[in-house]
């Protein structure tokens, strides 16, 4: 058989060929940004891009969850100008019917803010540079404790028995905490209301600073 050569034209693919002339375009800077959207329906890219703050894990085992009562599992308060971002959260638990309401929320931090009826928890670094965390982090609110004013932005029907529910953020698309004393968003974290009790529910949570 006749090896393909990719320098031979006939045996390249049009696309192939016009991603090409789209990179030639961009390299040599013979068209204008308006020219290469009106030929090719695509601008050049952007250079560089954003650096990644250190990493953080919040962490929560053998929680309780009381049928139908809406619990804050994990939450964080932005510190004084270093917002934050959501990266990962996962979760699982021992309920074999019913349904999990996972809510992402954020609040004023006006009562009940991570340490208050709550445990706190030193959130544990996995990468990045070594910094001083302006953050605080809690797990597990107490019965009838929520934290306040909260306001959900999302919300996922997770049915029992499954798991893990794990939920990670696009790039450049993650939930951001807004510090900003008394401004919805400077608390941001999980609320969970199960339709059955669960007696074990395990999860953490993966967050940026910086």
């Amino acid at each position: 058989m006749k090896p393909i050569l990719l320098d031979q034209p006939e045996y390249v693919h049009p696309l192939l060929r016009r991603e090409a002339e789209f990179q030639e375009a961009c390299r040599s800077g013979r068209l204008k940004p308006r020219e290469l959207l009106e030929r090719y329906g695509k601008l050049p890219p952007i250079e560089g891009g954003s650096t990644p703050g250190s990493g953080y894990t919040v962490t929560w085992t053998a929680q309780t969850l009381t049928s139908a009562t809406a619990r804050t599992m994990v939450g964080l308060a932005t510190g004084a100008n270093t917002p934050l971002q959501l990266v990962e959260f996962s979760l699982s638990g021992d309920a074999t019917s019913g349904t999990l309401l996972i809510e992402l929320v954020y609040g004023t931090n006006a009562t009940n803010p991570p340490g208050t009826n709550s445990v706190s928890f030193t959130p544990l670094q996995m990468r990045g540079p070594v910094q001083t965390m302006v953050s605080t982090a809690a797990v597990a609110w107490t019965a009838g404790n929520e934290p306040t004013v909260l306001t959900a932005l999302k919300r996922w029907r997770f049915p029992w028995p499954g798991g893990p529910f794990t939920l990670q953020s696009p790039l450049g698309r993650e939930a951001n905490s807004i510090p900003t004393t008394a401004t919805s968003g400077k608390f941001i974290g999980f609320r969970l209301t199960s339709s059955q009790a669960v007696s074990n529910c395990d999860g953490y949570l993966e967050f940026e600073e910086g």
